[in-house]
């Protein structure tokens, strides 16, 4: 955006912060979860509580598109600064909007490695979320997956080649913001994807040193930044290279560091956006300060907008804290700028602008780019004994299984319940005149000697067991008992996490498709059986 263009926001901005009181302006700062099931059959309450507190933005997760535009029609009657919905949409608008189209995850875009399809996917998620009246998404994960055991990042994140991840996360943004349809979110600042820790249990470290810190990491915000991407979001993580956190046990997030919001990434890296923190009920910023304190020190640090708030601790604290001294009129004037300014920029400042809905041929073009993803991922990273493709005829017996974690949360549990055990795989099997088995977490069957073809999908990814990728217990069991000497024509297929070679070295066929949903689901099937040629490159090292 051209100086001109954005000292015009931020003078729209500034005029409306004159012409608003304290508590409206403390209220531009919170972001409040309406996750609950019994907050979703009450929008009057959410509605309510979102007066009293002067809410500037609320975060939906699994709303329908018709909840969603009730209770953004019914804010925008009550709520004279109009409120942000905000939700996750790291790989299209589903799963967050359940009838939305869910792209594969952003390791599979990473593998099939094309621009425009990455930015079709931007473009997808903002025109099926603005339709309804999410204007702001905390995508996409501009991590670098350099730890193969990071539990948080893995096929969320484009990759582990800078380069890649940069160009990649800003064909994205430049989807999203398109016509300044929707805020995109580059997140975690300063980057996770070094340690194996996650964030949502305990503080994680990027231990780089400045130097490299700078060649990577570095080099992805930047471009962000080029990009004007519309907010950053600040990670529990630590960045010991600019600030060691004299005082914190295993070192201080960013979230609570104003050396690392403040001085480093609005001054030194020169962000003018809007930083968001991540959720403040996270251990990782959690376990440093008390309860009633997290929003304060978190807006003292630099942070603009406080995510997942709870309006009945965190407003009063705010606003005693700003009585007090404790955050000063400019940090909070700072921050309430770069809160009206995004909302500026989307059209949002003083009444909402309409998005039209999204068209049938529109949605036939975003159908067709998800699954050109799938296909361009599928990558076979190993056929040592040529067994791909396979050729089998009709009335053949194959034996399909699923090997998952039977619950999780967030990802893992969106995964695991609306693709539950790869049945689109024994779908698309079935409709090739092939008679199919299928089993679940139980390698029993493919034992018998009667299937001319057993494939053993493996189903991990971030969070279906929380703290690890790997898989442990009995699940690790029947995977290491896939390998079976005897077996015919055995394919292990990796439906998420890509690392499974290194669980699983005696593998001789392992074909990577870094996601579970339908169109990774089909693309497996037509690699398998021939009907295509796999040209994805995985965007991790797997040696």
């Amino acid at each position: 955006m051209n100086t001109a263009a954005w000292k015009k926001l931020e003078r729209a901005a500034e005029a409306r912060l004159q012409r608003m009181t304290l508590d409206e302006k403390i209220g531009q700062l919170l972001c409040w979860d309406v996750l609950a099931p019994a907050l979703r059959n009450e929008p009057a309450r959410i509605v309510e509580t979102t007066e009293q507190f002067h809410l500037g933005s609320l975060f939906v997760y699994d709303w329908s598109s018709a909840q969603i535009s009730a209770l953004t029609a019914e804010l925008d009657r009550r709520t004279p600064v109009p409120v942000l919905i905000s939700s996750d949409l790291e790989h299209g608008a589903g799963p967050a909007i359940p009838d939305g189209i869910e792209f594969p995850f952003q390791m599979a875009v990473g593998a099939a490695n094309d621009e425009a399809l990455a930015e079709t996917m931007g473009r997808a998620a903002a025109r099926q979320g603005a339709a309804v009246g999410v204007q702001w998404t905390y995508s996409p994960v501009a991590d670098i997956n350099f730890n193969r055991l990071n539990p948080v990042t893995n096929v969320r994140s484009f990759g582990d080649d800078p380069e890649r991840v940069a160009r990649l996360a800003a064909a994205v943004i430049r989807g999203m913001q398109r016509d300044d349809l929707m805020a995109a979110t580059a997140k975690h600042f300063p980057g996770d994807g070094v340690d194996d820790r996650d964030q949502h249990i305990c503080t994680s470290v990027n231990s780089l040193s400045l130097a490299k810190w700078r060649k990577t990491y570095g080099k992805v915000w930047q471009r962000v930044i080029r990009e004007d991407v519309m907010s950053i979001m600040a990670g529990h993580i630590a960045l010991p290279c600019v600030d060691p956190g004299e005082g914190f046990v295993g070192g201080i997030p960013a979230t609570l560091s104003r050396r690392l919001q403040i001085d480093f990434l609005k001054q030194e890296l020169g962000f003018r956006g809007c930083l968001v923190s991540d959720a403040i009920p996270m251990i990782g910023i959690s376990s440093h300060v008390k309860a009633d304190e997290l929003a304060v020190q978190n807006v003292v640090a630099g942070s603009d907008v406080v995510l997942f708030c709870e309006p009945w601790r965190d407003f009063p604290a705010l606003k005693r804290a700003v009585e007090q001294g404790v955050i000063t009129e400019e940090r909070l004037h700072d921050a309430v700028r770069r809160v009206l300014t995004m909302k500026a920029r989307l059209g949002s400042l003083e009444t909402r602008r309409p998005v039209p809905a999204v068209t049938a041929e529109e949605l036939t073009g975003y159908q067709a780019a998800s699954r050109a993803i799938a296909d361009q991922a599928a990558t076979l990273s190993r056929n040592m004994a040529g067994i791909v493709p396979l050729r089998l005829a009709p009335g053949a017996k194959v034996l399909t299984i699923t090997l998952k974690y039977d619950s999780g949360t967030g990802l893992g549990q969106d995964q695991g319940e609306r693709y539950r055990d790869l049945t689109v795989v024994d779908d698309e099997l079935r409709q090739r005149g092939l008679v199919v088995d299928h089993a679940c977490n139980d390698m029993s069957l493919a034992r018998k000697d009667d299937y001319e073809a057993v494939f053993v999908n493996v189903k991990i990814v971030p969070h279906c067991l929380a703290g690890t990728v790997r898989m442990v217990g009995h699940l690790a069991f029947q995977f290491w008992n896939s390998v079976l000497p005897g077996a015919r024509n055995l394919v292990i297929t990796a439906f998420g996490n890509p690392y499974l070679a290194d669980e699983i070295p005696s593998a001789k066929t392992m074909l990577l498709l870094y996601d579970s949903g339908p169109d990774a689901q089909r693309a497996a099937v037509a690699t398998w059986l021939g009907e295509q040629t796999p040209h994805g490159q995985s965007p991790v090292k797997l040696d």
